[in-house]
């Protein structure tokens, strides 16, 4: 089992440092004696946020390296908390509607949209989730496999055609075609690659300054947003007149609200962009980083090659056959530690607390560290070194909330087992029937934001096995 599918959360707020103090209700006596954290204001009005949004791995080292562990900075126009660890999961994911509630950016709150349910906190956000969960769980994606199959065995047999090609946009085309025909059941007559591409400029003003005029990354998404908005509202009215097969589409139809009214078509089509966003973008990432990584280890893709030979093709037909390959999760598990598709998240503290003997204080946002957490040398051997085999030998064990590659706690990535299940399918039908090489002379490093990709997008050569 991949160790991402379940993620354990210990309230163990007591053990994270020498806090004199219990961490309800602390008095103004109380926090006058925390040691107050160190950190930077940066320039006047932007703070740190520029060199944030250019490098935020490199943003977190170098801060790091200068002020230690946890620090604070202003990013995003708030004063935010940096720090990262198992100690760091564990204050965070035991803090959700407790200290803590979810803390978007502006322009993420615009192009997300208000109804959607990353914008939900609280008990509307537990009950929208408890809505789409079942969606998104193995046994009911189980009937949808042979279609996920059909569509990639057609995607690879395209790619074999081209010869050459680049992974992320090959990939947005194969994975965006699979969530497509998840959320609306049927995809004949949708304008798929229409869909995709206004999808695409709109992710990639995600993570910016939110300066809204046309030439401006933040500008140009905030237009697609509004193309996608009409397209998908287009959509989700036709689809209100068909008798829908079993499809999310058809349970978002269902939902109602606190007076029993259906949700409205805004509301609808705001699910609709976050769910795409969710099932799409990790999966894209995750897969393209992981094809990267194995080009650059041809004895990890001949090992796997020797598992798939040894197994029935019949476990690539159902979710729980498709967990019978030990070797091949591995690979999985070490893609998404060397880079997890989300790489981290902001919270907002409700209220003072004591962490480490540090004040953190109430209003304050602070950052949730996966990315550090996944290549934090202090818990992980060899930490910038592809190793699958570190998986086969339990080294993510060591402790509880170490590998937490889709986040952790109420806010867990709700697309997760769809990109979990297009993952381990895609790569089982390349190592039986293919092989890919990395073309020389491009950029390989690795650019975080909005989901980490090579700078390159990771240009090959693929064909089929004779």
């Amino acid at each position: 089992m991949l160790m991402s599918e379940r993620v354990s959360i210990v309230d163990n707020q007591q053990k994270q440092g020498a806090c004199p103090f219990n961490h309800e209700n602390l008095t103004e006596e109380q926090i006058a004696q925390l040691k107050s954290l160190p950190g930077s204001d940066g320039l006047p009005f932007v703070g740190e946020t520029l060199n944030f949004i250019s490098n935020p791995s490199g943003f977190a080292s170098q801060m790091t390296e200068k002020y230690g562990s946890p620090f604070y900075a202003n990013v995003l126009g708030k004063n935010t908390i940096f720090f990262s660890g198992t100690e760091a999961n564990r204050f965070i994911f035991a803090g959700e509607n407790k200290y803590l509630q979810n803390n978007w950016s502006k322009p993420i709150r615009q192009l997300l949209g208000k109804d959607s349910v990353s914008m939900l906190s609280g008990e509307n956000h537990r009950k929208r989730r408890a809505v789409l969960n079942p969606y998104f769980r193995y046994d009911r994606m189980d009937a949808f496999i042979p279609t996920i199959r059909t569509t990639i065995e057609t995607h690879l047999e395209k790619w074999a055609t081209s010869g050459e090609m680049t992974l992320s946009m090959a990939n947005r085309d194969l994975t965006f075609e699979i969530i497509a025909r998840y959320i609306f059941g049927e995809t004949d007559g949708l304008p798929v690659s229409e869909l995709r591409d206004e999808f695409l400029t709109w992710t990639r003003g995600i993570f910016t300054m939110g300066i809204d005029l046309p030439f401006t990354r933040f500008g140009k998404a905030m237009q697609a947003r509004e193309r996608l908005w009409a397209k998908l509202t287009a959509i989700v009215e036709e689809y209100r007149k068909k008798d829908l097969s079993d499809c999310v589409l058809k349970s978002l139809f269902e939902l109602r609200d606190e007076d029993g009214h259906p949700f409205s078509t805004s509301t609808i089509v705001d699910e609709i962009q976050v769910l795409l966003f969710a099932g799409h973008d990790t999966t894209v990432s995750a897969l393209t980083n992981t094809l990267v990584l194995l080009a650059q280890h041809p004895g990890v893709v001949e090992k796997a090659r020797q598992e798939q030979a040894e197994i029935d093709d019949n476990n690539l037909d159902t979710s729980k056959g498709l967990k019978n390959y030990p070797y091949l999760d591995a690979i999985i598990n070490e893609g998404l530690r060397m880079h997890a598709p989300v790489t981290g998240a902001f919270r907002q503290m409700t209220g003072d607390r004591c962490l480490a003997g540090y004040h953190i204080p109430k209003d304050w946002a602070i950052s949730v560290p996966i990315a550090g957490t996944l290549r934090n040398s202090d818990l992980w051997e060899n930490s910038d070194t592809f190793d699958p085999g570190r998986f086969m030998r339990d080294e993510h064990k060591k402790e509880a909330l170490m590998f937490i590659p889709f986040g952790g706690g109420p806010r867990l990535c709700l697309g997760q087992n769809f990109a979990l299940i297009v993952m381990r399918l895609t790569l089982a039908l390349l190592f039986k029937d293919y092989s890919w090489e990395l073309k020389p002379d491009q950029d390989l490093e690795v650019s975080i934001l909005p989901t980490p990709l090579p700078k390159d997008g990771g240009l090959v050569t693929f064909r089929k096995l004779d």
